[in-house]
């Protein structure tokens, strides 16, 4: 088994504990709200009452220990937050989730606006026996300025890997624009003489420059680029996000945004030479699908999966994406 180097937040939980008080705290406000919410889900915007709050608090501290005081969620209303208040440090860009395994390494890379804690689910589905850290932008909870470049982000984020597993091979995945950095990442580690043996691209819209081209043939999108109104101080305020924090989710707003910004002028990239596996939902299917065949080059499948673009990556329907991952490795 190759020896990976342990990870911690400085004086904060590690990878394993986020890993446990995500999920004891995910089912108490899926309880209380109803269903399964995002990390970033502002708990009021998911349908949440301030009479409710009372029975969430008391059931997060008896349940799961965890004990969030009334000022403390009214500063920040998100699983992702207060959470991250009782850990007592800020999470880096990498989350070491299950760092014991046989398997290679597997790297999930969040999208625009996402954080590593969306991939809790799936770990919990992909088993004891396979290693997964997560990564995520500098700036999703560390008051850092955010990435503008692509490919300075995923230079980054391979440097770090490599801080983590220093020899072996490597299985690489990514969620939304995440995929577009994991695919970058593959050609980075591939250039350095890493093998990624598998490269998962979870419900990723291609290239916009490279699917809009004349003569692809890929069919439009149905959810185009749109930007919030008004449009300059939304831009503004993403160019910052991160080095400024507003609270109550509207952080990962502004990455979102930047990332839609930033995503309209990534020039498209090579096909991945090993086995890429490509699973879209019902957000986009067609556009997604032909896109990524239009890039060429590559063994690529494509499997449908159960939910919506982020629900897929919760329970129930993570469950599915876990058991096709699973036995895409075990084959």
């Amino acid at each position: 088994m190759t020896r990976r180097k342990r990870v911690t937040s400085p004086a904060g939980w590690t990878g394993a504990q986020w890993r446990e008080n995500y999920l004891l705290a995910s089912g108490v406000w899926a309880r209380i709200l109803g269903r399964y919410v995002d990390p970033v889900d502002n708990f009021f915007r998911a349908g949440g009452v301030a009479q409710q709050v009372p029975e969430l608090l008391e059931a997060l501290r008896d349940e799961a220990n965890l004990p969030l005081t009334r000022p403390l969620f009214d500063v920040e209303p998100t699983l992702v937050g207060s959470l991250g208040l009782l850990s007592g440090a800020p999470v880096g860009d990498v989350v070491p989730f299950r760092l014991e395994g046989e398997r290679p390494p597997l790297f999930l890379i969040s999208g625009s606006g996402g954080v590593a804690l969306q991939f809790v689910p799936l770990v919990q589905e992909l088993g004891e026996n396979q290693p997964v850290i997560a990564l995520q932008s500098r700036a999703a909870q560390q008051r850092r300025l955010p990435e503008y470049s692509l490919k300075s982000q995923a230079r980054r984020l391979t440097q770090r890997i490599e801080e983590v597993a220093p020899t072996g091979d490597l299985v690489l995945g990514g969620h939304s624009m995440g995929g577009l950095v994991a695919l970058e990442v593959a050609h980075e580690l591939t250039r350095r003489g890493r093998r990624v043996s598998h490269l998962f691209i979870i419900d990723t819209r291609p290239e916009v420059r490279m699917t809009g081209a004349r003569g692809s043939g890929v069919v439009p999108t149905n959810r185009p680029l749109r930007f919030p109104r008004p449009v300059i101080p939304i831009a503004l305020a993403a160019a910052v996000a991160g080095l400024v924090r507003p609270r109550g989710g509207r952080l990962y707003q502004a990455q979102f945004v930047l990332g839609q910004m930033r995503r309209r002028f990534i020039a498209p990239m090579p096909a991945f030479a090993g086995p890429t596996h490509l699973f879209v939902t019902r957000h986009d299917p067609e556009h997604t699908e032909q896109g990524w065949r239009h890039r060429g080059g590559n063994p690529l499948t494509v499997e449908s999966i159960p939910g919506s673009h982020n629900s897929c990556l919760r329970p129930p329907h993570v469950s599915d994406l876990g058991s096709r991952i699973r036995a895409i490795l075990d084959s």
